[in-house]
């Protein structure tokens, strides 16, 4: 298994959380927004809002519940060069620790690895990217 470290944390985004280690998978990484474990829910977070990071340090904001209708929607559009949306996501378990939100994240990971490559492949067809 290849070790990675940890990606640039994303620049001018003061409201974003730590990026939880417990989730790095393939040099990507989920970060806090909303606190994981939620203290007010001993059962578990149901939902919570989010943002990955991806081994480039581009990244997305998520927003994530447990009773999500579909398992994976873009619901807000990128911006700039590293911004490459919002996305909606099904946890499937509630979050007690950061194992269970590492077990959701990868879950999850490869649509939001493929969101993110249909965005760079869309930023190099205007040629706004090298």
């Amino acid at each position: 298994m290849q070790r990675f470290k940890l990606p640039p944390y994303p620049e001018g985004n003061e409201y974003y959380g730590p990026l939880v280690e417990a989730t790095l998978t393939d040099g990507w990484c989920y970060g806090t927004i909303t606190q994981n474990p939620c203290p007010n829910h001993r059962d578990g977070c149901i939902s919570g809002d989010g943002f990955v990071v991806a081994p480039d340090g581009c990244y997305a904001g998520l927003v994530w519940w447990q009773e999500c209708p579909w398992e994976f929607k873009q619901i807000g559009e990128p911006k700039g060069d590293t911004f490459f949306g919002i996305f909606e996501l099904n946890f499937a378990l509630p979050v007690r620790s950061d194992e269970d939100l590492a077990k959701n994240f990868r879950s999850t990971l490869p649509r939001l690895i493929s969101a993110y490559k249909r965005w760079k492949v869309s930023k190099k067809k205007v040629g706004t990217i090298e």
